[in-house]
């Protein structure tokens, strides 16, 4: 295969990755048919433009484009949502590779922070503007909606680059290191399975009829995998338990089930997002403290 035809099926791909995500995503659009809470094509976005370059947009607007339009049936709004998706990505991969380096930013504390401010925090609020302004001025959002749904959109594609992006890049981008041994693969399943677990417990496993605040008892679980393994298996670790966390809080379990579908949503990711960040600097932490020993010896 040519380097064209391989180019052309690169993109092909990714488009096709980014709009089944999308149509995923929008299935928990409850305010409004084109917002939701639950946005992994932003960290899909985020991924390819820091692994593949800036080249790969027209895949990414493409995506956004026809998710949007076989969404709501309006042309203008699906192209001003696809824009203001293409150019988050672009923005947030820019600002990656230029004040967090890039790849590698999983590897430092402070790059870690940099790229929640700048990637999770401040890019997504370019898709959130623009695509809003899109919406009301195609007639799909009032203006009394325009904040709530603003906000909506601003947090689904911040969790979707804090959760999504991060497992993304350090699978497909960083070496992988020496082979693990026997007993790491068995320990590695092993929190996997417990991870799941607890997760299952926290949302309704155990007190299914109350919504008690537990989601505490996760933290010995982030803490192994951040002693034992590292940032690639910690935000492994964070999208086993979003997605667990996700379907139990649609059910109308856990402790974030207490309010409306939307409202459970919003307050599930904010703690998603949190405890995602917190858990990808614990493990860098740790890791780093473990490369100063090794060097002392």
């Amino acid at each position: 295969m040519s380097q064209s035809a391989r180019r052309v099926a690169l993109l092909f791909g990714l488009a096709a990755v980014y709009y089944v995500a999308a149509k995923l995503g929008l299935r928990f659009a409850y305010i409004n048919s084109s917002v939701t809470t639950i946005w992994p094509p932003a960290g899909i976005a985020l991924a390819a433009f820091v692994l593949l370059g800036y080249g790969v947009w027209p895949a990414i607007f493409a995506g956004a484009f026809f998710a949007n339009m076989t969404t709501t049936g309006s042309v203008f709004p699906s192209v001003g949502i696809a824009v203001g998706n293409t150019m988050e990505g672009l923005l947030a991969a820019y600002l990656v590779n230029r004040f967090a380096r890039g790849g590698r930013v999983f590897d430092r504390v402070r790059d870690i922070i940099r790229f929640t401010l700048l990637a999770a925090i401040v890019s997504t609020a370019l898709a959130a503007t623009v695509g809003v302004a899109a919406l009301a001025l195609g007639g799909l959002v009032s203006a009394d909606d325009a904040p709530r749904v603003w906000l909506t959109w601003w947090l689904g594609d911040g969790v979707g680059d804090i959760v999504v992006a991060p497992a993304l890049i350090l699978w497909i981008g960083v070496k992988l290191g020496p082979a693990w041994t026997r007993r790491q693969v068995v320990e590695a399943v092993a929190l996997a399975v417990v991870a799941a677990l607890v997760t299952l417990a926290l949302f309704g496993g155990v007190f299914p009829t109350r919504h008690y605040p537990l989601t505490v008892l996760l933290w010995p679980v982030m803490i192994w995998v951040a002693f034992r393994f590292g940032p690639r298996e910690a935000a492994t670790t964070m999208l086993i338990v979003s997605a667990i966390a996700i379907s139990r809080t649609l059910s109308g379990v856990g402790p974030f089930s207490v309010y409306a579908t939307n409202e459970s949503l919003v307050l599930l990711q904010v703690w998603t997002g949190i405890t995602a960040a917190a858990s990808l600097v614990l493990a860098a932490a740790v890791a780093s403290q473990r490369d100063i020993q090794g060097t002392w010896r």
